[in-house]
């Protein structure tokens, strides 16, 4: 069963910053190329207004692929709902784990101690915030949510 949610502010931030890639590799990709271009292709010999017309060729082109990467999560911004999905939790689990030390530790300190939360959902294990995983337990059902465009997880919700 599938519901449509609006989109919440931490939702909005998550996709936001999964944009991140469609933004930096464009921006690597223009001086990158342009700097092969002038070293290898034109052996040192570079002259202004070619050079000046391959950086605005890899301008335009690093644009359009910047849009070409984040187009499905500008939609998912733009419809401002998220999906459902009910699912059954398969197992729960939680596993410790201890801060590394600086190396500067005196004789009975102790590590901080870390504990991770995890839902076992159709055979894959995600992590989740300690509150849902107290009020949850194996067999029970609660929500995933995913972006309706690029389908991407972002989160859990309680049922009811």
């Amino acid at each position: 069963m599938e519901l449509k949610v609006a989109l919440n502010d931490a939702n909005k931030k998550e996709i936001r910053h999964m944009m991140r890639a469609g933004i930096i590799v464009p921006l690597l990709f223009v001086p990158i190329i342009t700097a092969f271009y002038v070293i290898i292709i034109k052996n040192y010999k570079i002259y202004a207004f070619e050079l000046v017309i391959v950086a605005a060729l890899l301008t335009i082109a690093g644009i359009l692929i910047s849009i070409l990467l984040n187009r499905k999560y500008r939609k998912d911004l733009k419809t401002g709902f998220k999906i459902a999905r009910t699912v059954e939790i398969e197992e729960s689990e939680q596993k410790k784990s201890y801060e590394a030390g600086s190396g500067s530790m005196y004789i009975g300190q102790e590590m901080k101690e870390i504990i991770t939360y995890y839902f076992i959902i159709e055979r894959t294990r995600y992590q989740v915030e300690q509150e849902l995983y107290e009020s949850c337990e194996a067999g029970d059902s609660i929500y995933m949510f995913f972006t309706p465009h690029s389908n991407v997880h972002i989160g859990f919700g309680l049922m009811g």
